[in-house]
């Protein structure tokens, strides 16, 4: 899926607040309410936006410490990896883990209680998974960056240059013919004829009330 800079705007606030209401969003982004709340289904239908979950303080819920481990497994094969990748996916303590190249082979992060319930954890759980062979834990002293955002706009605020997409319009036409296709096939002429006439109704709507927001803006 091709984005264009208002898609990356309207993920820029969806990062910031999941919650945000359609009409912040349109305001924010500057978009009238319809044409914002489509693009907004459209990234979440395609898998940009993979889903809205509450970010907790560890602190506040009694798992305020938190360390960065290094795994290193005495092989490498196949069955070794998978048998650990599996493992480590029955703790919920682990909150990421990657597998990694360099002198480890998997880093992860975890949160625990205190340093005894992380002790348990590393003792009588991590390093008895089969084909583990050395462990090394980095408790963390401070957060001093912890961010859940990727970062889609310029210093300036402005998409970051991107090479033009190829067809890009070929491949729009295309997607909305299979769209009106699909419906005709559905509903029938009649339904498909609706269809139309709403979606033009909507595109209608949304000029007057650009042009609506231009005359205010003008003082005409």
């Amino acid at each position: 899926m091709q984005l264009d800079e208002t898609d990356l705007r309207i993920l820029e606030v969806l990062q910031r607040d999941g919650r945000v209401s359609n009409q912040e969003l349109a305001d924010e982004v500057g978009l009238s309410p319809s044409p914002c709340l489509r693009r907004r289904r459209i990234l979440e239908n395609d898998g940009v936006v993979g889903k809205y979950v509450a970010l907790l303080n560890p602190a506040a819920v009694g798992r305020g410490l938190q360390a960065i481990v290094e795994v290193r497994l005495d092989h490498q094969t196949t069955a070794s990896v998978e048998r650990f990748e599996r493992e480590v996916l029955k703790y919920p303590q682990v909150l990421e883990c990657y597998l990694v190249a360099g002198d480890w082979d998997y880093i992860l992060r975890v949160v625990a209680r205190d340093l005894e319930d992380f002790r348990e954890f590393c003792v009588n759980s991590l390093a008895k998974i089969g084909g583990v062979g050395n462990v090394k834990s980095n408790i963390s002293m401070k957060q001093v960056k912890y961010s859940t955002a990727i970062p889609l706009l310029g210093a300036g605020g402005r998409a970051e240059a991107r090479p033009p997409p190829h067809n890009s319009t070929s491949r729009l036409l295309t997607r909305a013919v299979r769209c009106w296709r699909l419906r005709l096939c559905q509903h029938g002429f009649a339904g498909f004829l609706e269809h139309v006439q709403g979606e033009v109704g909507l595109v209608a709507r949304d000029q007057k009330r650009g042009a609506e927001a231009d005359r205010v803006l003008t003082g005409a």
